[in-house]
């Protein structure tokens, strides 16, 4: 009997990461001490929604606030390792929210200073990508690429990459998925899909 192939990244979702996201994961982005500051990172719910749900394979419902009252919304969860420098895996459970009443537009991953499988960016090497990588085997892991050094990423996770920067409008962040199993089957933020 043979051994299985190796897994393979098959499902990537891209988010260039901003000097705010960075102060979320540091857990500094309140700018009171009365508290509050964000600790998610958005995406657009129309178009990030379907990927995740095939990222995340569970679900369960929690009370959450919407229109004023608490009802139960479907919450998209899994698990995430990051292999450390000494061998280790770093595992957590990474979440999908619906939007909220104050961003109807936008699911998010709340709570990203608390996910310990999501490492730091290096802010020596450039404008930061947060990959979230689901491989052929299911596991999800986490990873960043830089604007400067694509080179050693798969070339079609590369171009999406490069084509979501020439996208941006405004003050939006780049950001998108990709199948890298068929890469004709992505998303690029800014363009029709």
């Amino acid at each position: 009997m043979s051994a299985a192939p190796p897994a393979q990244p098959d499902l990537v979702i891209f988010h260039e990461v901003s000097p705010a996201d960075l102060r979320k994961m540091a857990a500094t982005s309140n700018d009171s001490p009365t508290g509050g500051g964000a600790r998610d990172i958005r995406f657009s719910f129309k178009a990030f929604d379907p990927v995740f749900t095939r990222l995340l394979p569970h679900q369960r419902k929690q009370k959450l606030r919407r229109k004023g009252i608490f009802r139960d919304e479907p919450v998209r969860f899994g698990k995430a390792q990051y292999p450390t420098a000494d061998g280790r895996d770093i595992e957590s459970t990474i979440e999908w929210y619906t939007p909220t009443d104050s961003r109807p537009n936008d699911g998010r991953v709340p709570r990203v200073n608390g996910i310990s499988a999501m490492p730091t960016p290096r802010l020596d090497a450039g404008v930061p990508f947060l990959l979230i990588i689901r491989s052929t085997d299911g596991e999800i892991t986490f990873s960043y690429a830089y604007r400067d050094r694509l080179a050693g990423w798969d070339s079609a996770l590369a171009n999406a990459i490069v084509e979501s920067l020439s996208s941006k409008r405004g003050k939006a962040l780049a950001a998108g998925w990709i199948n890298l199993q068929n890469p004709k089957e992505r998303y690029i933020h800014g363009q029709r899909p």
